[in-house]
């Protein structure tokens, strides 16, 4: 069993995937759990696209995710999907729900308020720092940089993977006792 994080601040969301996956829960609840925690997270939304993330260029914030499942082959994924926090779970929805892989923009809103996934204003996906980041560069033309982020669990054959989409940079594998980080630049490997 492993867990992985793309990036330092992931390190939550890693160990809330070795509690999980120690407690005997599936691939696909723990990526999707962990991921939305991410997501809906203001702090850590302002580094990926989902609460608290960067707008569009006419002030939208859109978000973007997929999951899939490693053995049965399966895949869902949203992309400019407004006013849904969490859209690794709508993601989800995709995957197990719809004869389509990727819903995109009105359709993936649509979809997912026809799941009873409710859209808030983008007022509410919205922070301050992205609010600020914004309105910086409707003046400057300056742009702030957001990153993908990515978790995957790997058990016995089962794969789950979940992004919303660089290096590993959490991890907890089978035998560590805690969520180990990586240092940029330290040669180190990961043993799953």
């Amino acid at each position: 069993m492993a867990a992985v994080g793309t990036w330092s601040f992931s390190r939550p969301a890693v160990e809330r995937m070795r509690c999980m996956l120690l407690a005997g829960q599936n691939a696909t609840d723990v990526v999707e759990t962990a991921m939305a925690e991410v997501e809906d997270d203001v702090d850590t939304g302002r580094h990926i696209v989902g609460r608290g993330g960067y707008p569009n260029f006419k002030g939208v914030v859109e978000c973007d995710a997929a999951i899939m499942e490693g053995v049965p082959g399966r895949f869902g994924a949203v992309a400019a999907l407004r006013g849904i926090a969490q859209p690794c779970r709508v993601a989800r929805k995709v995957m197990e729900k719809s004869p389509h892989s990727l819903l995109v923009g009105d359709g993936a809103e649509a979809f997912a308020q026809e799941l009873g996934f409710t859209s808030e204003p983008n007022a509410n996906m919205l922070s301050d720092h992205s609010a600020t980041a914004y309105r910086v560069f409707i003046h400057t033309h300056t742009h702030t940089h957001t990153h993908t982020h990515g978790v995957l669990y790997l058990r016995q054959g089962e794969v789950g993977a979940a992004s919303s989409v660089e290096f590993p940079y959490t991890f907890w594998s089978q035998g560590l006792s805690s969520v180990e980080e990586l240092v940029i630049n330290q040669k180190k490997s990961i043993n799953v």
